[in-house]
C-alpha cells in the first residue's frame, strides 16, 4: 500500500469520526455512579471452555446415529440432532455475548486561575470514550454514569462515542469522569454466535 493511499484512508476515517462526534446528542438526565459500584468490564468466556462439553455431546450423537436400526434414516437423524445441539449452543453463546461488556473511564477537568481570568470562566471542551470495536460494540445512555462534576454528557446516534463536557464559571477547578459501558450490538451477537459454532466444531475435530 502506498503512503498516499494510507493517508487517504486515514483522512476518510478522520472525517467519519468527526462526523459521528458532530452528530452527538446530549443526555438529558445523566445518572450518577453509585459510590464504589461503578460498572466493570466483563470478559467474554473463551470458546475453548465449550470444547469438553460439546465434544462429549457429539460423541453421544454419533453413537445414537450409529445404533439407529434403519440405516436409511441415519442422515436425517444426524441432521436433526446436530440442529438441536447448534440451537442449544447458540442460545448459551448469545447469552455470553450479551453479558460481556467493556467499561471505559474518561476523566476531565477544567481549571480557572485567579485575577481577571477567574471572572470570565472557561469552557474546557469535551473528552471522549470510543467504542473498542466500532463495528460491533455500542453504548446507550442507560449504560453509562458519571462521577464528580459534569457539564454535559453526549452520545452519538449510533452509540459508538460518548463525550463529557467540562466548564468552570469562576476561579477554581471542576473534575469529573464518565464510566461508559460498551456491549455487542444485537446484530453482532447473532453473527458471532453463528460463527462460533463453526469454529467450535473445528476445534473439536
Amino acid at each position: 500500500m502506498s503512503v498516499s493511499h494510507s493517508h487517504a484512508i486515514g483522512f476518510v476515517f478522520l472525517l467519519l469520526l468527526v462526523s459521528s462526534v458532530a452528530s452527538a446528542q446530549a443526555i438529558e438526565k445523566p445518572v450518577y455512579c453509585p459510590p464504589k459500584k461503578e460498572p466493570k468490564t466483563v470478559s467474554l468466556s473463551s470458546l475453548a471452555d465449550y470444547v469438553p462439553r460439546y465434544k462429549g455431546q457429539l460423541r453421544l450423537i454419533k453413537r445414537r446415529v450409529d445404533e439407529h436400526p434403519i440405516p436409511a434414516e441415519r442422515p436425517a437423524l444426524l441432521d436433526s440432532l446436530m440442529k438441536q445441539l447448534e440451537e442449544e449452543f447458540s442460545a448459551t453463546r448469545r447469552a455470553d455475548y450479551e453479558s460481556a461488556q467493556v467499561k471505559i473511564l474518561v476523566r476531565h477537568h477544567c481549571w480557572v486561575g485567579g485575577g481577571a481570568l477567574g471572572t470570565r470562566g472557561k469552557d474546557c471542551g469535551r473528552k471522549y470514550a470510543y467504542s473498542p470495536d466500532r463495528a460491533n460494540m455500542h453504548t446507550k445512555p442507560e449504560w453509562l454514569c458519571y462521577t464528580g462534576t459534569q457539564k454535559g454528557i453526549e452520545i452519538t446516534e449510533n452509540g459508538r462515542v460518548a463525550g463529557l463536557k467540562m466548564t468552570r464559571s469562576s476561579e477554581g477547578v471542576n473534575r469529573g469522569g464518565i464510566h461508559v459501558v460498551f456491549r455487542f450490538t444485537p446484530e453482532a451477537v447473532t453473527e458471532r454466535a453463528k460463527r462460533d459454532w463453526t469454529t467450535l466444531l473445528a476445534l473439536i475435530d
